[in-house]
């Protein structure tokens, strides 16, 4: 079976952890992005330029999915969102998205808004630092 865990990221990476603090600048969270895609800038422009749209549509599907209380629904949002916020490097958000779906999978929607609210800002904080502006890429 194949592992589909977040992987573990490097504790120096401004990206590796949910934001505790204050948010990776815009710079930092670009190069995270750029070196999960290998370096290629071309592929970081296409990232770039889906990732704000698909991100925030998932960050409010899983709102919604919580407010009926589907757990379901609320498994399968929080495990797309979790895609999306690999896709950029974004490992910390990522693994805030993977503790959602987890406790959904088993059932356990009690204590998860507190989880999904800070999920919601991370995710509308890197749509806003990564939107594509047409300048150099890192």
């Amino acid at each position: 079976m194949r592992d589909t865990s977040p992987p573990r990221p490097d504790p120096s990476d401004p990206a590796a952890a949910p934001f505790d603090g204050a948010p990776p600048g815009r710079e930092a969270l670009r190069a995270a992005a750029l070196a999960c895609l290998d370096g290629d800038r071309e592929l970081l422009r296409s990232v770039l330029g889906l990732f704000g749209p698909a991100a925030a549509g998932q960050a409010d599907a899983l709102a919604r999915a919580l407010a009926d209380a589907d757990a379901g629904r609320v498994a399968h949002c929080a495990h797309v969102l979790r895609g999306t916020l690999l896709s950029v490097g974004a490992a910390g958000s990522a693994r805030l998205a993977a503790a959602i779906e987890d406790a959904a999978r088993g059932g356990r929607l009690d204590g998860l808004d507190a989880t999904a609210r800070r999920l919601a800002a991370e995710t509308a904080i890197l749509v806003e630092r990564l939107a594509p502006d047409g300048g150099a890429l890192p």
